[in-house]
């Protein structure tokens, strides 16, 4: 026995077996946002989950709130659970924004793992003024890559640029894109989580040129329309499923929103 095969298994229950696809819910925001609408306070994000965890293969959580919210894992045929290793501070634009930003580990692998997480999610940013900055961002995660091996759980990457917001033209370069992707797979992340590159063909040319499962990240909620529309254009390019959040906690029908969204992801 190894490690591998804890990876496979925990791979197999956020992955469909007969479709290789996921539909991952991202409930981690307040810990870099603060409270915002759908996510108030734990309770508004305890009703909100009980309408629609049943019908997810994933739900992303912050360490915080994973206590809190332990019995919606119970039992089988429940979501798996996926907790968000760090912090970081790059996405605020109201409160305290920076033109770059920090990040921190908030647990190990190894505390995920006695939480019984099925995977964790980490940021890496690439790109920093500073390309000492830089590499502090890929030594934090290939210790996650090290210790995800040895313990067995699956590591999702989410590869940014670290300058967004002085340069925002350059977040959707696709040769960008293309690096910082092929850097996150390289160092040994088990699945990437990226955001849309702007159109249909810039992510279908990424997807030919990364070899583990791609999730598309939902991003601001902007309506029920744009989400379905959306996620049959991520899923028909090349991605391996979606991480959405916002365009879910914050829609005006969650339940109705999360059964056209599994019919796309799982037909």
């Amino acid at each position: 026995m190894d490690a591998r095969t804890g990876k496979a298994i925990r791979l197999n229950r956020i992955f469909n077996p007969e479709d290789g696809k996921a539909l991952i819910n991202a409930y981690s925001h307040s810990v870099i946002y603060g409270p915002i609408k759908g996510a108030e306070n734990q309770a508004q994000i305890r009703k909100n989950l009980e309408l629609i965890t049943a019908e997810l293969d994933a739900v992303i959580l912050n360490p915080g709130l994973v206590s809190q919210l332990e019995d919606l894992f119970y039992g089988k045929d429940k979501a798996s659970l996926i907790i968000q290793i760090d912090y970081q501070n790059y996405s605020r634009k109201k409160i305290i924004p920076y033109d770059e930003g920090s990040a921190v580990s908030l647990f190990t692998i190894e505390d995920a793992l006695k939480a019984g997480a099925d995977a964790v999610m980490s940021y890496l940013y690439i790109g920093a003024e500073d390309p000492e900055r830089e590499a502090l961002e890929i030594r934090r995660n290939r210790n996650y890559v090290s210790q995800s091996r040895k313990y067995g759980l699956p590591l999702i990457i989410e590869p940014r640029f670290a300058r967004e917001a002085v340069d925002p033209e350059k977040k959707y370069d696709l040769e960008l894109l293309k690096f910082y992707t092929r850097i996150a797979q390289d160092i040994g992340a088990d699945m990437i989580k990226m955001i849309y590159p702007a159109n249909d063909h810039k992510l279908a040319e990424i997807a030919e040129l990364i070899d583990i499962p791609i999730l598309i990240a939902g991003g601001e909620n902007r309506g029920e329309a744009r989400t379905i529309s959306n996620a049959r254009r991520y899923l028909e390019n090349g991605a391996s499923g979606l991480i959405f959040g916002r365009s879910i906690f914050q829609s005006e029908n969650m339940q109705e929103l999360i059964k056209k969204l599994k019919r796309i992801v799982h037909p």
